[in-house]
């Protein structure tokens, strides 16, 4: 029985800035610190959001009928072993029904993210307050398989056969919002122009000018 390793993630890598008028002003991708990095020495950055939770609502349907179980027990994060035969199904299922329910979930990591509650040992004042984050708009844009075809390399399980599942999502902000996050130190924004396309072959990692990684996944589309 061949088991594969899928990951979901919810992803927010494109901010856009809304008027009063509700038309959109302009569009920025910006990225926040990777705790993660950080405490092994590293600075590395990636798109708001991250792994989806195991609260998805048919997730008791996916370990019913198609057998999926999670990577890391007691992990709340949708990092699933499924067996291959059944992978195609498992991914039908959540192209369908996780962009209805993908944005809750995603600003519930707004919230840590955002907030302070990841990186206030890294900052003390968080980049936005509660009710700035209440405030973002979460449109879902598109889904993406990576790779298209086939599978990658695992960085949690060496030569373990992997697929990525990003459901990417726009912020929706107003000027003021968008200027306290591209003002604050545990942001970074960058040039859509310099990263890959949601559609081309993984470029992971990618070496930024400073010689750190690009570890997370950052798209445009």
């Amino acid at each position: 029985m061949a088991l594969v390793r899928l990951t979901v993630s919810l992803l927010a890598p494109r901010i856009c800035v809304v008027g009063a008028d509700g038309k959109k002003m302009a569009e920025h991708y910006l990225a926040i610190l990777n705790r993660r990095a950080l405490e092994k020495g590293k600075r590395a950055y990636g798109p708001l959001g991250g792994a989806g939770s195991v609260a998805y609502p048919r997730f008791s349907f996916l370990v019913r009928k198609l057998g999926v179980s999670v990577c890391e027990p007691g992990s709340a994060d949708l990092r699933l072993w499924v067996e291959e035969v059944n992978l195609p199904a498992v991914l039908v299922d959540f192209e369908t029904y996780m962009p209805n329910y993908g944005p809750d979930d995603l600003l519930r990591e707004l919230y840590q993210e955002l907030g302070g509650m990841e990186l206030g040992t890294v900052h003390p004042v968080p980049v936005l307050t509660r009710e700035e984050i209440a405030d973002i708009r979460i449109r879902y844009s598109c889904c993406v398989q990576q790779p298209r075809m086939g599978f990658v390399g695992s960085r949690r399980d060496e030569g373990v056969r992997t697929k990525r599942l990003f459901f990417l999502h726009e912020l929706q902000v107003t000027p003021g919002i968008c200027a306290k996050m591209q003002m604050h130190p545990v942001m970074r924004e960058f040039d859509p122009h310099l990263l890959p396309h949601a559609q081309d072959p993984p470029a992971e990692p990618i070496l930024l000018e400073d010689g750190s990684k690009l570890r997370g996944h950052m798209l445009r589309y």
